[in-house]
């Protein structure tokens, strides 16, 4: 008898392992906290990693397979606990809960985390978190694959890293569609055969995932996002923009401009108004204006609006505000200001 309840209870929780995403690829599967923080901090980062919960058990299981830009991962630890990483450096981690809550800080922004809010913590800010009986699906994203493909996506050079807004909201139409790519990430993972991924249908589907997430989460390269060109332009006309992009920070004019194109000032100034309804000039100070707000964005609230402005061409202040507010809807120093993109 004590053979079959022995069996029955092997059995029963087989079965439950197989519901879990990712069951066949275990990474840990321990009873053991240190074990646990150990394990973790090889394929994440070393963290601070307490046991807050009396009333239960600690079992930590992480499922993962790694994939060509992100890891995918299921985590669970079996109760509440507390996850102290500092800042992540080489990796974004986005963590979606399918039960529970999780309490989380990333620089400046606390909120809380449930089924309709995921989590997106950025390398470079000071992170801490409250798991609350939560299950979660974890995409580990590397920073130098998002910048690349940031700046592939965007078609531009970026001097910064991304700050994401840390709350996903995953009611918003375009993040929807995003959790749906997400899913079938994991869908194809779950259905393969093979213990090394999909190759290059993986890689394509990871990819998506990542520029979709560059051009629906607020960060502070939207505004870049937002004005991305798409459509093709003769190629005299492309070699003009990526001099402007590539030489913004620069005392360029309008001669250096046709020069790099290899056309007449006159040829080129037409063919601006044909293809973009404004001038290679207005070009370059609309590329300047975006620079700037990325500067403030990502700079916080100690920024000097002075120096940014100056940085990037403007040394005419009331001109360069007035120019940031009918761009953008705000004065520069709102924008240093109200960030949530800030260190904290």
């Amino acid at each position: 008898m004590e053979s079959q309840s022995t069996s029955r209870s092997s059995g029963a929780k087989a079965r439950r392992a197989t519901l879990r995403p990712l069951s066949r690829y275990q990474y840990i599967s321990s009873l053991d906290i240190d074990e646990t923080r150990h394990k973790m901090s090889k394929v994440f980062c070393a963290h601070k990693l307490d046991f807050i919960d009396r009333e239960a058990r600690f079992e930590t299981v992480h499922n993962r397979l790694p994939g060509t830009y992100l890891s995918l991962n299921y985590l669970e630890y079996g109760g509440n606990v507390f996850v102290s990483p500092g800042e992540l450096e080489k990796f974004y981690m986005i963590q979606i809960p399918l039960s529970g809550f999780c309490g989380v800080t990333n620089g400046a922004k606390r909120f809380l985390s449930h089924a309709n809010v995921a989590s997106l913590l950025n390398a470079d800010r000071n992170t801490e978190m409250q798991w609350r009986g939560s299950k979660q699906l974890l995409l580990q994203i590397d920073k130098k694959a998002l910048h690349a493909l940031a700046e592939k996506s965007l078609d531009r050079e970026l001097n910064h890293d991304i700050i994401f807004d840390p709350e996903l909201d995953l009611a918003r139409p375009e993040m929807a569609e995003w959790k749906n790519l997400v899913h079938r990430l994991y869908q194809m993972a779950e259905s393969q055969r093979g213990e090394n991924g999909l190759g290059v249908e993986q890689t394509l589907l990871e990819q998506a995932v990542i520029e979709h997430l560059i051009g629906a989460q607020p960060s502070t390269v939207s505004h870049f996002a937002a004005t991305a060109e798409k459509a093709a332009h003769p190629a005299h006309l492309t070699r003009a923009v990526d001099f402007i992009r590539e030489n913004a920070g620069h005392p360029v004019d309008l001669s250096d401009i046709a020069k790099a194109a290899n056309m007449a000032i006159r040829t080129l100034q037409h063919g601006f108004q044909k293809e973009f309804g404004l001038s290679p000039l207005a070009l370059l100070r609309k590329e300047r204006l975006h620079r700037a707000r990325q500067d403030l964005l990502t700079g916080g609230p100690k920024s000097s609006v002075t120096n940014i402005a100056m940085r990037w061409g403007f040394y005419h202040l009331g001109r360069f505000a007035g120019a940031y507010c009918r761009a953008f809807g705000e004065r520069p120093s709102q924008t240093a200001r109200s960030s949530t993109y800030h260190a904290g």
